[in-house]
């Protein structure tokens, strides 16, 4: 890192992050590092600190994997995407495991949100079963937790999904919460796949029919 300060404290950031699972005994520190000064001079330094960078969306798990915090026997990694063909080609995913006769697993991920703005959310997701609901829960923080629910049209392929928080006020939450098959009692083990949960503010690419003008629809925010 270079300064960009003479005479005065700076804080600056040695970024780590492409590297793996590692572990050293000690640290070393150069100041004015492979240059060569005619004077002899002082430096200092304090508050060596370690520290992972906050979480936040899109959550697209191609750097550190987030924390999983799963529940009802869910069970959620980050995987190679097994399918990297159509709108999703990215070369990691998230694999969510639900168990049989599971109708509430999900996994939550600490992350904070603020849809004082942005009030659509998208994402990728691989189902091997036809209309799964995919249901998406905003919650933690000082407002009432909101969710929506979106029921898949595909099978067996990536199809992008869209949740649609047009209706809701100004509101910040600590984390969100994923469920696959929503609400639905398999009998068998499941697995899915998802992906690039991103916010946004929902007229990127202009309107898209069918074009109701309901709230949060696509004749809200353009002319």
């Amino acid at each position: 890192a270079n300064l960009t300060t003479t005479g005065a404290w700076e804080e600056v950031l040695f970024d780590f992050s492409s590297e793996g699972p590692l572990t050293y005994d000690s640290v070393t520190i150069f100041m004015n590092f492979n240059m060569v000064d005619a004077n002899t001079q002082t430096y200092f330094w304090d508050n060596l600190e370690t520290f992972a960078p906050p979480l936040a969306l899109p959550l697209d798990f191609e750097g550190a994997a987030p924390t999983f915090n799963d529940f009802n026997g869910s069970f959620t990694q980050v995987i190679a995407n097994p399918d990297a063909t159509g709108v999703n080609t990215s070369p990691n995913v998230a694999e969510n495991t639900v168990p049989a006769n599971a109708a509430f697993a999900g996994v939550n991920i600490v992350v904070p949100v603020d849809i004082t703005t942005d009030k659509f959310f998208t994402m990728d997701v691989w189902s091997p079963l036809a209309n799964t609901p995919v249901l998406l829960k905003l919650e933690g923080g000082p407002n009432a937790p909101i969710e929506r629910m979106v029921n898949l049209t595909t099978t067996g392929a990536w199809e992008e999904i869209l949740f649609d928080f047009s209706a809701e006020g100004a509101l910040t939450y600590d984390s969100v919460t994923v469920f696959m098959n929503f609400n639905m009692v398999d009998a068998n083990t499941q697995t899915y796949f998802w992906d690039n949960l991103v916010q946004t503010n929902g007229t990127s690419g202009g309107p898209n029919v069918p074009i109701d003008f309901e709230p949060g629809g696509n004749g809200a925010s353009w002319t």
